[in-house]
């Protein structure tokens, strides 16, 4: 039964470590991915490599972590490889089965790559970009008419102290 390389991928603020498992499950590579241009290239050339050397394109499992994940997903989406996000919740029960309890970013980004093997995901839906940026849209306008209300109410409250009557 032949496999395709997989890259999990554990995200944090600043940066995010990947960790690519060959066909047969053996670490083929560790990388540091920090968020800015020149290392997530970096990562985009180890992924190329592993492609190349498997003649498979790498699947791509990562944790939706706040936003910090979309950098990455968006990056690696675009450039045609299937990326699949998964709740922190559901991977890290799954990730609590190891009988030694090692918390690092290394050994979590092996095992969303490990799990992907196991079938034990169920992926996120994450909408195209257009619907993320009309969702960002809306947030940002219910906090505009927060904000207007609370500068009225502020307003109403000067005035009555000033104006008393």
């Amino acid at each position: 039964m032949s496999f395709c390389p997989v890259a999990g991928i554990d995200v944090s603020k600043r940066f995010s470590d990947m960790c690519v498992l060959s066909p047969d499950n053996k670490i083929f590579a560790q990388e540091k991915i920090y968020h800015d241009e020149t290392s997530i290239n970096r990562a985009n050339a180890l992924l190329q490599k592993a492609e190349q050397l498997f003649s498979s394109k790498p699947v791509i499992v990562m944790e939706s972590t706040s936003h910090y994940h979309l950098i990455l997903f968006q990056f690696f989406s675009d450039r045609g490889y299937d990326v699949i996000v998964v709740n922190p919740l559901q991977s890290n029960s799954m990730k609590d089965f190891s009988i030694r309890k090692r918390k690092t970013d290394r050994v979590d980004a092996f095992k969303l790559a490990m799990m992907y093997r196991t079938k034990t995901l169920r992926p996120s839906q994450i909408p195209q970009t257009a619907m993320r940026a009309l969702r960002q849209l809306c947030r940002e306008r219910v906090e505009f008419l927060n904000d207007i209300t609370r500068y009225k109410n502020r307003l109403t409250v000067l005035l009555d102290q000033s104006f008393p009557g």
